[in-house]
């Protein structure tokens, strides 16, 4: 980051593009939870993002000729995000001046991509497994998912039953995905259909290093919990991602630390983002729980 270090010693905070090329936009496309597609709000972080939800509905009827229309007896609800509570991820790169001066390679790139490797794993590892409080709940964690609980290894009818129960919950299916441990995918990577001996994971043609199962994409992620090494225990989600939100500050803040380092001759990169993530409607996410997961 050479230029962006010498062009913002004064002010030390970078431009709002500066911020979208380095941090946003990368970071969309490194985590595997927003590179998935979920819905994103942007918000200013002065107050919670309140995003309305429908909670219940008597409907549509039919009406004979004269007759009154009935009300729709309607129910709303609303989910919450980004309170105040909610904390920033934070992280600080440091670099010395004579790399910034010698560096031989593209050392902005070097730094981003490290920036970007750090908080995409700090956002997986909330928006799958997180607590909730001061950082965002989880989808493992979240209230009102579908579950089967299986007590064993992924087999193919296991895998049927997921894509069957969001068919029952009225859920479109058309945008699921996928979200397996490494070792899960590579056990199913191995498994063939009956019948046919075909491989039941296949290679997504169109998107090069990407996998299909059941015709839905495949994302792997070890951000998923697995349990002792007596069982390894893990988890299998199918979700529809666009019917997850996540909320987004819209002011992320990317500075250049030119001051505190100065007596060992270094530079810092500090980087702070807040985001918040829910599930729009929980019965979209399926979650299989104690499937093998592990060596």
């Amino acid at each position: 980051m050479p230029q962006n270090t010498q062009t913002t010693a004064a002010g030390g905070a970078l431009t709002q593009q500066q911020v979208a090329d380095l941090l946003l936009q990368p970071l969309q496309a490194k985590s595997v939870f927003l590179a998935a597609g979920p819905r994103i709000f942007d918000t200013d972080g002065g107050n919670n993002l309140r995003i309305p939800k429908l909670v219940s509905s008597t409907g549509a009827t039919f009406v004979a000729e004269g007759a009154t229309i009935p009300d729709d007896d309607t129910t709303f609800g609303e989910i919450t995000l980004l309170p105040k509570t909610m904390q920033a991820v934070k992280v600080i790169t440091k670099v010395s001046d004579e790399l910034l001066r010698q560096s031989i390679v593209a050392l902005d790139q070097v730094l981003k991509d490290r920036l970007v490797t750090d908080i995409a794993a700090a956002l997986d590892n909330a928006f799958i497994n997180g607590t909730g409080t001061t950082q965002p709940l989880g989808m493992l964690a979240a209230a009102g998912t579908q579950s089967i609980v299986v007590t064993g290894a992924a087999t193919t009818d296991l895998l049927y039953d997921m894509s069957a129960k969001l068919l029952t919950a009225n859920v479109d299916p058309t945008g699921a995905r996928w979200l397996i441990t490494p070792y899960v995918f590579n056990v199913l990577r191995k498994t063939k259909a009956s019948g046919t001996g075909e491989y039941m994971i296949q290679p997504d043609l169109p998107a090069a290093g990407k996998f299909q199962l059941l015709g839905w994409p495949v994302d792997v992620s070890s951000r998923i919990p697995t349990g002792a090494a007596a069982t390894y225990y893990s988890k299998i989600v199918l979700w529809v991602p666009s019917l997850y939100a996540v909320a987004r500050d819209i002011a992320p803040e990317v500075k250049v630390l030119t001051e505190r380092y100065a007596d060992t001759g270094q530079v810092g990169i500090r980087v702070q983002a807040r985001y918040d993530a829910a599930p729009l409607y929980p019965e979209s996410i399926v979650i299989a729980s104690n499937v093998t997961g592990g060596p």
